[in-house]
């Protein structure tokens, strides 16, 4: 009778192993059709002062108002902190497209229209904000990179 019950466990431990193998296929799958959809800008971002090391890729579809960003030796936001990514005009407004955690996963991503009138975007940035993110970059970017 343990047996039985020792080989259900085990059954059930395989069955939430194959699940969540299947969702990052899944995930996996879905980051490399974003990526390699006609029309999606790739936006390298070098790391700044201090963080020269670290950098990131930003993949951002214009037609679906969504990104994607890989992150590259981003160190942990302090607590407290979180990191938001801009988009720069050549008209000088920066539109925030969302905030992120490097270490929650290889991607992170979200969405972000570009307001008529705000011109073209030129950049792409990273600052260091407060839990929840800014209207605006309250620090100088720590990634950055042309369009």
């Amino acid at each position: 009778e343990s047996h039985t019950a020792s080989l259900v466990a085990q059954l059930e431990r395989q069955g939430e192993e194959l699940a969540s193998l299947t969702q990052q296929v899944r995930a996996a799958r879905e980051s490399i059709q974003f990526v390699s959809s006609p029309g999606v800008l790739t936006v390298d971002l070098a790391g700044q002062g201090n963080l020269v090391e670290s950098g990131a890729r930003v993949f951002w579809d214009r037609r679906r108002d969504s990104w994607q960003l890989y992150p590259d030796n981003l160190p942990a936001p302090a607590p407290g902190r979180t990191y938001q990514l801009w988009l720069v005009t050549d008209a000088g407004v920066k539109i925030s497209a969302g905030t992120f955690d490097p270490q929650a996963q290889a991607a992170v991503g979200g969405k972000v229209a570009v307001p008529a009138g705000s011109g073209n975007v030129i950049a792409a940035a990273v600052t260091d904000e407060p839990s929840g993110g800014s209207p605006q970059p309250t620090t100088q970017p720590f990634l950055l990179g042309k369009v």
